[in-house]
């Protein structure tokens, strides 16, 4: 239904929206800019199947989100989830558990160090900005499974199999991007 869809003018409406989430996502301005290009082509494409059931920009956004897993999946290829997590182990043992006492939390770490609730933060120009600081020196897999949580509010079954990831290695390194992502918010003093 292309009367409902205004073809000519979506570069001008939503080539800086669209560029934004997939740089966000992928932290590489020429990825990003590739795959705003391969939205628009996929988009064009596929103009027929739209039928008007979101709007133009959520259609788009679809898309593009759906490109970005594309682009992870084939990232995969060149490492998998499973050799990162096992090759983080120690790295990340290191940083919040005391080997010297039997693997429990290093003394400056609370316990509850994911599960205290940071709602009562107040969302600001400090903290986005904090926000996207910490997300850009998240790892690159461990963001883009983050954000498909956190941010699209995916559900976990539909992530595991986007990124053809076990449960098991999903909720692990669900507790490793919150567990960077918290520490960074505490060394810049937002939580």
């Amino acid at each position: 239904m292309e009367e409902l869809l205004d073809t000519k003018n979506w570069v001008s409406n939503y080539a800086d929206y669209l560029y934004h989430i997939a740089l966000f996502k992928t932290n590489n301005q020429s990825e990003a800019e590739d795959l705003v290009q391969n939205t628009f082509l996929a988009a064009f494409k596929n103009k027929d199947s739209f039928r008007g059931n979101c709007s133009e920009k959520t259609w788009l956004t679809n898309i593009l989100n759906n490109k970005i897993i594309d682009y992870y999946r084939k990232k995969k290829f060149e490492k998998p989830f499973s050799s990162y997590i096992s090759e983080t182990d120690d790295e990340f043992g290191n940083h919040f558990f005391d080997s010297h006492n039997f693997g429990r939390w290093i003394n400056k770490i609370s316990p509850n160090y994911i599960s205290n609730n940071a709602d009562h933060t107040v969302i600001s120009k400090d903290f986005s900005a904090a926000m996207e600081k910490c997300l850009e020196k998240m790892p690159q897999r461990l963001k883009s499974i983050f954000l498909a949580k956190y941010f699209d509010e995916t559900e976990t079954k539909s992530i595991c199999s986007q990124y053809e990831i076990s449960d098991a290695n999903f909720w692990v390194i669900i507790f490793r991007a919150k567990t960077i992502f918290r520490t960074c918010l505490e060394k810049n003093e937002i939580i």
